[in-house]
């Protein structure tokens, strides 16, 4: 049976886009698990908005979809007032329309598990303060150091950032929508991965 997770709008470009720098990890993340694919309209949206340099492409895009390799969950009028009250709660990100119809999608579906390669759903808890486990990690690949970092997303007190667990490195720091490392020297190492959306 497989495993029902949720998924985000990045790694759908990734998927479809092979000049995406996710492209490859997002396929080999997806061919060595079973998962079965939820995600919304919104979702959907805004994949096909990115996909638009190619018209093949989008059409590959909605045929998977229509052969089920993501079930579209529907957001309703009913589910308005809770997107009005997700945005206000997360105004200082802000968190946008698409995250929070995956957020209604997780919460009527008891939905525990996403694939993003954004670091917001680290941020979102569900009406229960449950937190949406983020499975998708992405390994760096650095143009002198390929194996400088491994990335995962961590959740910070006040934001959120890519971390590199790596012996080199004490702290990363968001500074002009670029990751800086910091090294335990005080140097700073820029990993080049930054999600797209970021």
């Amino acid at each position: 049976m497989l495993n029902t997770v949720l998924i985000d709008t990045g790694p759908l470009i990734a998927l479809f886009d092979r000049d995406d720098k996710y492209h490859k990890s997002i396929l080999e993340f997806i061919k060595k698990t079973s998962y079965r694919f939820i995600s919304t309209t919104a979702v959907l949206t805004e994949a096909m908005y990115m996909l638009d340099f190619n018209v093949a492409v989008q059409i590959s895009f909605l045929e998977w979809i229509m052969k089920e390799g993501v079930i579209i969950h529907e957001i309703k009028q009913s589910n308005i007032k809770r997107i009005i009250d997700l945005t206000r709660k997360y105004d200082d990100k802000p968190m946008d329309f698409a995250d929070a119809t995956l957020v209604i999608a997780a919460e009527e579906r008891e939905i525990r598990q996403i694939i993003s390669i954004d670091s917001d759903f680290d941020i979102y808890r569900l009406y229960n303060k449950a937190k949406i486990e983020n499975i998708f990690t992405y390994r760096c690949q650095h143009p002198l150091q390929p194996d400088i970092c491994f990335c995962t997303k961590v959740a910070h007190t006040v934001s959120t950032a890519l971390f590199c667990q790596h012996k080199i490195l004490q702290d990363c720091d968001k500074t002009y929508k670029r990751q800086h490392c910091k090294r335990n020297d005080g140097t700073f190492l820029q990993c080049l991965f930054l999600p797209p959306f970021w």
